[in-house]
């Protein structure tokens, strides 16, 4: 596990098409673009899974996070990723190089799914850029 299908982690953003750039929020390192595409299963699925974001960090895919139906979303992750380490209805992949997080809860008349997958590499990344910040703003 390295990405999602389609992608893997590193990949810069010319390798994808059909994303459109989210506002940025003061202090967010990593760009976020949502997906308007049709094409794989998440495209094909844009009905029941309607959210889906991509984050780049220094222009390379780091992450990805969906919402959605929660049957369909949960189906789709275990044919991604396998059974994974179930504590019921949520589901954790832990692979050398990436972290998977499927998650639900009750909404309105059902529940809703929630995947994120995430680069093991960024996320130390991001924790030293953090200390760094910090450090920086207790030096001052």
């Amino acid at each position: 596990m390295n990405g999602i299908a389609g992608h893997t982690f590193g990949q810069p953003l010319s390798a994808f098409s059909d994303l459109e750039l989210m506002d940025k929020n003061p202090g967010d390192v990593m760009d976020t673009y949502i997906y308007r595409g049709t094409k794989g299963w998440f495209g094909k699925h844009k009905q029941e899974v309607p959210s889906q974001f991509y984050y780049f960090l220094d222009g390379k895919f780091c992450q990805f996070y969906a919402v959605g139906n929660a049957e369909a979303l949960r189906t789709e992750a275990t044919y991604l990723f396998g059974p994974g380490l179930e504590q019921s209805p949520n589901r954790f992949w832990d692979g050398p190089r990436a972290r998977a997080i499927y998650s639900e809860q009750a909404v309105a008349f059902g529940r809703e799914g929630r995947l994120t997958v995430l680069s093991k590499p960024v996320e130390e990344e991001l924790k030293v850029r953090e200390q760094n910040r910090l450090k920086a703003e207790n030096a001052e």
